[in-house]
């Protein structure tokens, strides 16, 4: 049914495809490999968004996400053919082609599980900001900041504030003194 259709975007629903969620991927990718699979995910951690990129999904996105958002990753995943394939959590990621990699193909998908506004927080968490000075500069609420934190840490799988800056630090996504980060 998926060949004959044609479509260009396919919204899938992880729950509908079930535990075979991968399977099910490839088996839409055998069969109308040119079209683009945006998927609703409970799980968007790295390791659930790798496995769907892998098996051929365009783009991974939350299921806490906007309905706006939601139109936003069809509407660019579908004006997009032939563009590298993005995975993304809550916000959404440049094509992996357009994004300077580190060589690590599991570091890169930690970062690129960032939302736009975790980055954001990352970044100023790196720069030794506290919540509340986060919180001011992004117009944001403590509580806000505090979950912002909570995702970065486990999505780039580590247990405090400073490990996060040091893991920022390490792969470029903040600048070293006197010298620029690398976009993410």
């Amino acid at each position: 049914m998926l060949d004959e259709a044609s479509p260009s975007v396919l919204l899938l629903d992880e729950d509908i495809a079930g535990d075979e969620v991968a399977t099910f991927l490839a088996e839409c990718r055998a069969v109308a490999p040119d079209v683009r699979i945006v998927v609703l995910a409970a799980d968007v951690s790295p390791l659930t968004v790798g496995v769907l990129v892998g098996a051929g999904a365009s783009e991974v996105v939350p299921k806490s996400a906007s309905v706006a958002d939601v139109g936003t990753a069809i509407r660019s995943t579908g004006s997009a053919p032939g563009a590298a394939l993005r995975a993304s959590a809550g916000g959404w990621s440049r094509p992996a082609a357009d994004r300077p990699g580190s060589g690590d193909p599991a570091i890169d998908l930690m970062i690129a599980t960032l939302s736009t506004r975790e980055r954001e927080v990352l970044r100023l968490m790196a720069g030794g900001s506290s919540n509340p000075a986060i919180a001011a500069e992004l117009g944001l609420s403590v509580n806000t900041v505090r979950k912002h934190v909570e995702h970065v840490l486990v999505k780039l799988g580590v247990h405090s504030k400073l490990e996060a800056a040091a893991f920022a630090a390490r792969h470029g996504l903040v600048p070293a003194a006197g010298g620029t980060a690398r976009p993410f």
